[in-house]
């Protein structure tokens, strides 16, 4: 995923700058995850794809997701912790 920045480097201070990289790089981490976790839990849930899932299907998602969420919200504040 490209993205044209319209703005030159003169007209925006460094932390302008940072804050807009830490923006971006937030957004592709972000999308990064979604996949990973829809790719992962489908392949594990998901034994054969049709137009509608299963109560068996849709609960195994919803634990997979409540995991990763988890694991990420754990992962977030271990991190926070020893960055303090």
């Amino acid at each position: 995923m490209s993205t044209t920045n319209n703005y030159s480097s003169s007209s925006l201070s460094n932390e302008e700058l940072m804050e807009r990289f830490q923006r971006q790089m937030q957004l592709q981490y972000s999308q990064n995850v979604l996949e990973t976790v829809t790719d992962k839990c489908f392949h594990k849930c998901i034994a054969s794809p049709s137009s509608t899932l299963s109560t068996n299907e849709k609960e195994c998602l919803q634990r997979c997701m409540d995991r990763f969420v988890e694991a990420m919200n754990l992962v977030g504040k271990t991190l926070a912790e020893k960055s303090s």
